[in-house]
C-alpha cells in the first residue's frame, strides 16, 4: 500500500510539473519588474508639494532616468551654508542653481570634456570685453538675446565654476534624446548670424533627417560604434562615437576651423593639431562615405573657407585708413555706415557663408552667403570712395569685369563632385593666360603655411593635372539634349524681351521712368491714354430709376 501511494504521488508531481511547463511554453514567463528605488523622505516631500504647485516639473522628473534610478531632488539641489544660491526652504538648505559642477558629481568625464570645449567658454565675451555688443541696450536686447545663449551655456558662477548642462539636457527630464535633436542645437545656432542649423536643414543630411527622423532610435547608447541613423544629426558629427572614435562632450575636438571670428583660422583650441581634429571628423564621415570623396570635399571646404579671408581682409585695412583720415563718425566699430556693413560682412552673412561650407548646404551658400557677401563688399568699396579713399575711388572709376577680382583667388584645380564637361567650360577667368599660375602659387602658399595639409596639396596637384580633360569643351562634347535645352532657353530670352517692350497705355502720375522705357520715337510724344467719358454736370450721382 505504501509503495502504491508513493507511485501515485510521483505521478501527480510529474503531471503537475508537466502542466506548469506547458503553461510556461505557451504563455511565457511572467515579467517581474524591478522595484523602483525608494526616495528619501525629504525627496518624497519635495515631490508631494511640487506636484500641487508645479505639477509639470514632477511630470518631467518622472519621465527621467533620474527618477527611475532613485536620483532624487536633493541629489542636485543640496546646498551648504554660505553657498551663493543657498535658500532656506521648508526646513532644508536648497541650491537654487544646479550647474555643471553639480552634474560633475555623477558625470565627471562628461563635465571635464564640457569644460574643455568652446561651449563652456562662450560666456567669456561678457567677462573680458566691456565693449562686447555695446550698441545693444544692456538690459533689454543684450540680456534677452546674446546673454541667453552665451551665459546660459558658459556662465561664470559666483562660486568660480563654469557652465550649465540644462541648456541641452532640458530640466527636469535631462533627456539625452532631447539633447540629440537638431532643434535643441538650433535654439542658439540658427539665424542670420549663426547659420549652422539652417545649413544643416538645407543639406542632403538634413533632408534625410526630415524624412526619417521619426523612425530613428534617439535613445541609442553612446559608444565607439555606428550611430543607428540613416544620416547624421548635429550630435552625430560633433559628439557621438563612431568606429575608432569615442563619444565626447567637447564639441571642439573635431573642429578644424575657427569659423565665427572676423577672419577664419585653423583652430588652436585645446590640445591637438587641426589635422588631428579633422581626422576625428573624417571617422564620422567614413561611416557612409569613401575616403577619396571625403578628401575632395574637405579640400573644397578648406579652400572656400580661406577664400573668405581674402575677400574681406581689404576692408579691415580700409577701416584703419578711414579712421586715420578722420572719416568715421566714431572710434567705435558699430555706429558708422561703413562699420555697420563691415560687421554684417563678417558677423552675419560671412558666418552663414562659412557655416554653409562645413554643413554642405549649397543653396544657403549661394543665396544667403556668398551672393549677399559679395554685394555688401562692393557697397563697402563705394562708401570708402565716397569718404575719399583713393584706392576705392580708382575701383569705382574702373569699368571692366576684372575689377571684381580685387582679392587673390583660390580654386580647386579640378572637379570636386563628379567628372563634368560643363563645370569648367566657358569660364571667363579660366581663359586668362595666367589664371592658373596665380591660383597655383596661392594654394601652394597655403600648404607651406599649414593652412592646408601636405596631403591636400598633393591631391590639389593631382586634380589640377587632370583638369585638361574637362576645361573649355564645345557643343560637340555635350549630350544630344544640349541643343534642345539651348533652343528653349532662347525662347525664354525672346519672351522676356517682349515683356520688356510691352508698354501699358495708362500713364503713371510720376511718368519719368515710364517715358524712359518708351521707344525713343515716343519718349516725348507718347499719347495720353483714352479718357473715360465725362459725366454731364449735375449728374455725378444719378438718381435711381423711378424716383
Amino acid at each position: 500500500m505504501e509503495i502504491g501511494n508513493r507511485k501515485t504521488f510521483t505521478w501527480v508531481v510529474l503531471g503537475c510539473t508537466a502542466l506548469i511547463l506547458v503553461f510556461v511554453l505557451v504563455l511565457g514567463v511572467p515579467s517581474i519588474k524591478a522595484a523602483k528605488p525608494a526616495l528619501s523622505k525629504i525627496d518624497a516631500a519635495c515631490i508631494q508639494c511640487h506636484k500641487k504647485e508645479q505639477p509639470k516639473i514632477i511630470e518631467q522628473y518622472n519621465q527621467s532616468k533620474h527618477a527611475k534610478t532613485g536620483v532624487g531632488c536633493m541629489s542636485c539641489h543640496t546646498a551648504k551654508k554660505g553657498d551663493f544660491d543657498a535658500l532656506e526652504h521648508e526646513g532644508q538648505l536648497v541650491a537654487q542653481h544646479p550647474r555643471a559642477k553639480t552634474c560633475a558629481t555623477c558625470h565627471a568625464q562628461q563635465a571635464k570634456e564640457f569644460w574643455e570645449s568652446k561651449h563652456a567658454a562662450i560666456g567669456i565675451h561678457q567677462a573680458i570685453d566691456a565693449n562686447a555688443n555695446w550698441r545693444k541696450t544692456p538690459i533689454v536686447n543684450k540680456t534677452m538675446g546674446c546673454v541667453y545663449c552665451h551665459n546660459g551655456m558658459g556662465n561664470y558662477w559666483p562660486d568660480k565654476t563654469v557652465g550649465r548642462c540644462d541648456k541641452c539636457h532640458a530640466r527636469h527630464t535631462f533627456s539625452v534624446e532631447f539633447a540629440r535633436q537638431p532643434e535643441t542645437c538650433g535654439e542658439c545656432h540658427r539665424g542670420e548670424d549663426h547659420g549652422n542649423y539652417t545649413s544643416f536643414v538645407d543639406s542632403k543630411h538634413g533632408e534625410i533627417w526630415s524624412m526619417d527622423r521619426n523612425k530613428w532610435n534617439w535613445s541609442y547608447k553612446p559608444g565607439a560604434k555606428l550611430v543607428p541613423f540613416s544620416a547624421p544629426a548635429c550630435a552625430t558629427c560633433h559628439m557621438s562615437g563612431a568606429p575608432g572614435l569615442k563619444p565626447t562632450h567637447n564639441i571642439s575636438e573635431r573642429l578644424a576651423w575657427r569659423q565665427v571670428s572676423p577672419l577664419a583660422y585653423r583652430t588652436n583650441w585645446g590640445e591637438g593639431t587641426w589635422e588631428e581634429k579633422r581626422a576625428r571628423m573624417e571617422k564620422v564621415c567614413a561611416q557612409c562615405h569613401v575616403g577619396s570623396n571625403i578628401a575632395k570635399w574637405f579640400l573644397g571646404v578648406d579652400l572656400a573657407f580661406y577664400q573668405f579671408n581674402e575677400i574681406v581682409k581689404p576692408f579691415f585695412v580700409m577701416r584703419t585708413k578711414l579712421n586715420e583720415m578722420g572719416k568715421l563718425t566714431s572710434k567705435n566699430d558699430d555706429d558708422d555706415r561703413f562699420d555697420i556693413i563691415l560687421r554684417e560682412v563678417w558677423h552675419d552673412v560671412g558666418r552663414v557663408y562659412r557655416a554653409s561650407l562645413t554643413h554642405f548646404a549649397p543653396n544657403v551658400n549661394e543665396a544667403y552667403g556668398y551672393s549677399p557677401l559679395t554685394y555688401k563688399c562692393y557697397e563697402l568699396i563705394e562708401i570708402a570712395a565716397e569718404k575719399g579713399l583713393k584706392e576705392a575711388e580708382e575701383w569705382m572709376h574702373q569699368n571692366d569685369q576684372d575689377k571684381v577680382h580685387y582679392f587673390p583667388a583660390l580654386d580647386y584645380g579640378g572637379l570636386i563632385w563628379a567628372p563634368s564637361y560643363s563645370a569648367l567650360t566657358n569660364n571667363y577667368w579660366y581663359k586668362k593666360p595666367d589664371w592658373w599660375q596665380k591660383v597655383t602659387a596661392n594654394v601652394e602658399t597655403l600648404a607651406k603655411n599649414n593652412i592646408i595639409s601636405e596631403k591636400q596639396w598633393q591631391l590639389w596637384q593631382k586634380m589640377f593635372a587632370e583638369q585638361e580633360k574637362y576645361v573649355n569643351k564645345t557643343e560637340a562634347d555635350f549630350p544630344p539634349q544640349h541643343k534642345f535645352y539651348m533652343d528653349n532657353i532662347q525662347k525664354g530670352r525672346d519672351a522676356q524681351k517682349k515683356v520688356q517692350a510691352l508698354q501699358l497705355p495708362g500713364r503713371p502720375y510720376f511718368d519719368k521712368f515710364y517715358q524712359m522705357m518708351a521707344p525713343k520715337a515716343e519718349q516725348t510724344t507718347a499719347p495720353e491714354p483714352t479718357k473715360a467719358p465725362e459725366k454731364p454736370k449735375g449728374e455725378e450721382h444719378p438718381k435711381p430709376a423711378g424716383k
